[in-house]
């Protein structure tokens, strides 16, 4: 990539970097032909800037005909092939398209191991890369026996006590090699503060980051980036155990010292902007939520562009906070918007795509516009059981929520015919006696009163337990909700930069769904 283009995507100047690496592409395109060495490099540049400005389909559409230039030209097994296949699979997990990623990751290992060796830093990394890939489609034993394998290689091939081998649960090797106030043995004690906190070990986390907060203050000075990002990571656990108040004292104060530090359009503030907001929402003040969001919204618009899925997705939380304070219209007009724009950016079957197709249909279900949400309900189950799979909970979610509003309609035998096959797949997949399968049971023969079918439905009830056989008593009866406005609620900390070099890889957001 050019230097000038790499020095403007770093500072977050994505329309400028864009702009200088096309030129050089196309000019290197006019001047040596579209497969000359250098034109592919100039070409891989404008791919890598698409895929960082969130336009993941036209990265991909330059990406893959690419890719498939340079086995031509340069051979299967080049570095520059090889770094291309990964940075294809990279983009395809963007996207959610985990199995063709996955397909390019396992040949690309193969190659990998075969031209470079089996211990070689960029096999490795590949390991790593497909072990996260193997967890993505849920194939969770394979990705363990992976980086169980790839701990094993690195401890042979750097040593116990190498930066690149020491993991965290390894700080106190690092504390002897590197001491106790080295940044990188600061980083490991606060990957084991990560990895309590996913224990739900959070008091051994609050203490881990506690003295890593006052270690940073003493060494870097309390406005230095770094103790900025042990603030946020403290806010994060004192929320997880519930104490919402002190972080909320935390992330004001943090967001003002970011914005004095780095600058109210920084990446960093509007994280802690979007931090601070779902706190107000988890404390209930959903109207300073709101006032905060807004502002996000329109500096993200500024920064990012309109269109970057970044920005598309605090569209939805702030559409989310809308709805939750009943005003719907508003809700409406964004929930519009925000579909339109993913289907074109992210593609008509992306996960985010469908998930602002379901909140789109639940916003007018409670504007009362049953028919329009039940034209965007029909195509959504159809896409989601064709894309994730009949068995899915994002699609057994939908089907309730179609459920629903055929009833609303006073469509009922239309209705049952979903109840019916959703109390099979409740019964396959939770079994019998579970509570959602016994919910279906209780939903199904309420469908069956309405109908006037009684004998039906009172024959269904008398598989229930007694307390929910009254099915027509409304304190009883429980109904699955429609879906969520909350669905795409991402809640993003900062725990550390990316570090994308080496084995040593930083957790950098952490995404929570806002339930």
């Amino acid at each position: 990539m050019d230097l000038v283009a790499s020095v403007y995507l770093k500072s977050g100047r994505y329309n400028e970097a864009l702009e200088m690496q096309e030129y050089l592409y196309e000019t290197c395109k006019r001047g040596f032909g579209q497969e000359h060495p250098n034109t592919l490099v100039w070409k891989a540049g404008v791919a890598i800037i698409l895929e960082k400005m969130g336009r993941y389909n036209e990265s991909l559409y330059l990406g893959q005909p690419l890719l498939e230039t340079l086995k031509k030209v340069l051979g299967e097994e080049h570095p520059d092939t090889l770094n291309r296949m990964q940075h294809v699979a990279l983009t395809l997990k963007q996207l959610g398209r985990y199995d063709e990623a996955l397909d390019l990751e396992q040949p690309l290992l193969e190659i990998s191991k075969r031209t470079l060796g089996e211990e070689h830093p960029e096999t490795l990394n590949r390991i790593q890369y497909l072990a996260v890939t193997l967890g993505h489609v849920g194939r969770y034993n394979e990705a363990l026996d992976l980086q169980q394998a790839l701990l094993e290689t690195a401890k042979r091939v750097f040593g116990q006590e190498h930066p690149d081998t020491l993991t965290k649960i390894e700080v106190e090797s690092s504390k002897r090699v590197l001491g106790e106030e080295h940044p990188d043995t600061l980083d490991r004690i606060q990957t084991l503060a990560y990895t309590f906190t996913k224990l739900s070990r959070y008091n051994e986390a609050l203490d881990l980051q506690q003295s890593l907060l006052e270690t940073s203050k003493k060494i870097l000075g309390q406005d230095h980036p770094d103790t900025l990002t042990q603030i946020q990571s403290l806010a994060v656990t004192l929320e997880d155990v519930g104490r919402n108040v002190e972080a909320l004292d935390l992330e004001q104060s943090l967001l003002e010292t970011s914005k004095r530090v780095l600058g109210e359009e920084h990446s960093d503030t509007l994280i802690r902007m979007e931090n601070l907001a779902q706190t107000f929402w988890d404390l209930n003040r959903k109207s300073d939520a709101l006032d905060l969001e807004q502002s996000l919204l329109e500096i993200s618009k500024k920064v990012l562009g309109e269109e970057h899925p970044i920005t598309l997705e605090r569209m939805q939380n702030t559409a989310s906070t809308f709805a939750q304070l009943g005003r719907n219209n508003e809700a409406l007009e964004f929930g519009q918007y925000l579909l339109v724009t993913k289907k074109r950016v992210l593609g008509e079957e992306h996960p985010d795509t469908l998930r602002s197709m379901q909140n789109l249909s639940s916003t007018f279900w409670h504007l009362n516009r049953c028919n329009e949400a039940l034209n965007l309900q029909q195509p959504l189950v159809e896409t989601s059981k064709r894309v994730l799979g009949e068995e899915h909970a994002d699609t057994l979610n939908r089907m309730h929520n179609m459920v629903k509003t055929f009833r609303q309609l006073g469509r009922y035998n239309e209705a049952l015919d979903l109840q019916q096959s959703l109390l099979e797949i409740s019964k396959k997949v939770m079994g019998e006696e579970h509570r959602d399968t016994l919910i279906e049971i209780q939903n199904l023969a309420q469908t069956f009163w309405d109908l006037g079918r009684q004998s039906d439905a009172l024959e269904l009830a008398q598989t229930l337990p007694p307390a929910l056989r009254n099915f027509l008593d409304k304190e009883t009866r429980i109904n699955p909700p429609m879906a969520n406005h909350n669905l795409l609620r991402m809640k993003k900390k900062i725990w550390k930069a990316v570090k994308d070099t080496g084995l040593h890889v930083r957790q950098s957001l952490r995404k929570i769904v806002r339930n």
